[in-house]
């Protein structure tokens, strides 16, 4: 990470009144140091968060960072806003807080790395990130701390190299299937269905 004193963005959905828009959901940046991340609760920022790590990371140097949000939280932004760094949950506090906690409003604003993003595309952004951002992931769900970790000290995402191939049996039949990855400890669960098989959990 190379960051410059203020504020540096990392990924970023709002297009704010610099870009002649309206159009604010969330952004996760660096600010002097701490991870910073705003979650906004209207296109308008009438209503919104800021919550930062109490503690900095280290410049110059690589750094494995995640959020993770969960709107269903109830209580303080904090009960629905995890911070890790490095593979490590950080202690977290509320920067700031405006209005009303709700839910985060659908928006046309692009979604931005490194920078913020127009309706149409468009760099708009006073606080682009100065330093290298690579292996950028999203999940649909919140991930558990184990996740985080695990994905922390895998130097190589999985990758399927082989895919099963489909088999016709019958009934009661046995049915012998594989499948090759690569990556860095790998893990397998089988499943059929959607359910787990249990006991499967070789390649």
């Amino acid at each position: 990470v190379l960051f410059r004193s203020g504020l540096n963005q990392i990924i970023d959905k709002s297009a704010t009144a610099t870009c002649s828009e309206n159009q604010r959901q969330w952004g996760f940046a660096i600010n002097d140091g701490h991870v910073h991340v705003t979650i906004f609760y209207d296109r308008y920022a009438s209503n919104y968060d800021i919550v930062n790590t109490n503690s900095t990371i280290s410049n110059y140097q690589w750094h494995h960072i995640v959020f993770t949000y969960n709107g269903n939280a109830t209580g303080s932004i904090t009960n629905r806003i995890n911070i890790y760094v490095d593979g490590q949950l950080q202690s977290i506090f509320v920067k700031k807080h405006a209005g009303t906690m709700s839910q985060m409003p659908d928006v046309t604003a692009h979604l931005g790395i490194g920078n913020n993003l127009t309706s149409n595309g468009y760099n708009c952004s006073p606080y682009n990130f100065s330093g290298k951002i690579d292996e950028i992931y999203f999940f649909n769900r919140v991930l558990a701390q184990s996740e985080v970790t695990y994905l922390y000290q895998s130097n190589e995402p999985p990758k399927i190299t082989l895919q099963p191939s489909s088999q016709t049996a019958c009934k009661a039949d046995d049915v012998t299937l594989e499948v090759k990855a690569g990556g860095d400890s790998l893990k397998y669960q089988w499943y059929f269905d959607n359910n787990i098989i249990s006991g499967a959990t070789q390649s």
